[in-house]
């Protein structure tokens, strides 16, 4: 009989820069993530877009409006895999978020 763990996280990051292209950058960022693994798949990693803007200024008579917070949801049905190799491996993954982002929320379960 296999062994299973689940997890499903999200994270409310501040991603310290403005740009038009957010998500496209910190997709790029996260796959130098580490991997939240089991046999049959990895846990996804997956970004929400949040709606408005949290950054907005005038340059040149021209108001800009960026949003800077992004959620980072990871989610995996994981197997064969125990429950404190899967907690070593999300710790992994939140140091990654931690030296790159401002984590603002966090909501984990894992079980």
């Amino acid at each position: 009989m296999s062994a299973w763990t689940h997890v499903l996280a999200s994270y409310e990051v501040e991603i310290g820069f403005a740009s038009r292209k957010y998500l496209k950058q910190v997709s790029k960022i996260l796959e130098n993530a580490p991997k939240i693994t089991g046999s049959e798949g990895d846990a996804s990693v997956s970004l929400v877009k949040l709606p408005g803007y949290r950054l907005s200024f005038y340059d040149h008579g021209r108001r800009h409006r960026y949003q800077t917070h992004v959620v980072i949801v990871v989610q995996g049905d994981l197997r064969d895999r125990e429950r404190e190799r899967t907690q070593y491996e999300l710790a992994a993954f939140e140091a990654f978020l931690e030296r790159r982002f401002d984590i603002c929320q966090r909501a984990v379960s894992l079980t």
